[in-house]
């Protein structure tokens, strides 16, 4: 065989193997990338930025009610027939003002019975004077025994006795006549009328409600400790029907009250001796006091919050930690592109804290979180420690902005993980 015949049939060998591998290629590449693992999916979450801060102000609200300085019921010390009410619900009085009357008919009567009386008993004094005067004349000249005497004398005393006892009854009369009346004690307002005419009233039965027309006074039970943090004379701004109005401590009562165990506390309007603008009594007076409390911690959300164990919580952080994409890509994959995959991504870390004050959007905490850290603000239930995530930085917190966001509202729990495919 020559040498031309032998080269031919070496090219027809490996053209036949060659094709063969490159069918063999075309099989199986498809196969390889079926069984080739999906990539990644990444979850987008939103973090804020920790602030420490190194305390947190405690504010309480207080709730009391406006009062008159004096308000008093009253009524008759005497019982008989209303006959007269001089007043109405929302009248202004004056003090001494007559404002209801009793039927005085029968102490009349009486009272001109008890002066008859004592114009008799006057004319029989005037009768014994001059039997005493002739009796102690007779007696000097011997014409009267001195036991005659002695009862003309005596029984005069006797008379000015009785008249003495018929004026105390006059007296009496006239002070009934005088207490038939009401009068208004101290310059007050009508605030309830309890009865009218006609009506036959007992003795002390309320009749009017009045209440004092000077500057009111603010009552207000503190609960708790809050007594302690107020002091005789403070000044304190209330909040009564959105007025905002001065007011000084004006007394703290020496006692607990059983039912509420809340001590009151007095406050003296500051706007002169009358009653503010619109305001009435019965109406509700707000009291906010702020106390600081000297702690470092965090505001975080109520929604950066997840259940831990023996009483803590925690919080998911993410700590941004790049890969080395040279070493561990394979030659097929181009690192420029896998480290814009991993750009702006991190880690999460579990950390637990203390719970030390809740607000209605917000708690301060304290505990293994540090300054500046990165903190998930929701859709905890979607994450686990040790998971690579994509870091959506949204703020610091507290921020007003923040605060006024939906993505810190009730619908994080969900919104702020989005999942992208890489």
């Amino acid at each position: 065989m020559g040498l031309i015949s032998r080269l031919g049939i070496t090219a027809l060998v490996a053209g036949v193997v060659g094709g063969g591998l490159s069918g063999f290629a075309a099989i199986t590449t498809p196969d390889q990338e079926a069984n080739k693992a999906p990539e990644p999916r990444i979850l987008s979450v939103s973090t804020i930025a920790a602030q420490q801060v190194t305390g947190y102000e405690v504010r309480r609200t207080f709730i009391g009610r406006v009062e008159a300085r004096r308000e008093s019921q009253v009524g008759f010390e005497l019982g008989g027939l209303v006959a007269a009410i001089l007043a109405e619900e929302g009248d202004v009085l004056e003090p001494g003002q007559v404002i209801a009357q009793l039927d005085t008919a029968r102490y009349k009567v009486q009272l001109r019975q008890l002066r008859g009386r004592r114009t008799e008993l006057q004319a029989n004094i005037d009768l014994a004077r001059a039997t005493r005067n002739r009796q102690e004349l007779l007696a000097k000249k011997g014409h009267s025994s001195q036991q005659r005497y002695d009862e003309a004398r005596f029984s005069e005393q006797a008379l000015h006795g009785k008249i003495l006892q018929v004026e105390g009854e006059i007296a009496s009369v006239q002070l009934s006549i005088k207490k038939s009346e009401i009068k208004a004690p101290f310059a007050a307002i009508v605030g309830t009328r309890f009865s009218d005419e006609g009506v036959v009233i007992s003795a002390g039965v309320p009749v009017f409600d009045l209440l004092e027309r000077s500057n009111p006074e603010v009552r207000i039970g503190l609960a708790g400790g809050a007594v302690e943090d107020i002091a005789l004379g403070q000044l304190h701004t209330l909040n009564i029907k959105g007025q905002e109005i001065p007011a000084r401590v004006r007394s703290i009562l020496p006692v607990r009250d059983r039912g509420t165990r809340s001590v009151d506390v007095l406050f003296s309007l500051q706007s002169g001796d009358q009653r503010p603008n619109g305001i009435r009594y019965g109406d509700l007076a707000r009291l906010d006091i702020a106390k600081e409390i000297e702690l470092t911690g965090f505001w975080l959300p109520l929604t950066a919050l997840t259940e831990s164990s023996r009483g803590l919580w925690a919080v998911y952080v993410a700590v941004a930690k790049q890969e080395n994409t040279d070493a561990k890509s394979s030659p097929q994959v181009d690192p420029d592109t896998e480290n814009r995959k991993l750009q702006n991504t991190g880690v999460l870390e579990r950390r637990e804290l203390e719970v030390v004050h809740q607000e209605a959007d917000r708690i301060f905490v304290r505990g293994t979180l540090g300054d500046q850290e990165q903190v998930v603000v929701g859709g905890l239930h979607r994450l686990m420690p040790g998971q690579r995530v994509r870091i959506q930085p949204v703020g610091k917190f507290p921020s007003a902005d923040l605060l006024a966001s939906n993505d810190l509202g009730n619908d994080q729990k969900n919104a702020p993980i989005r999942e992208i495919n890489q």
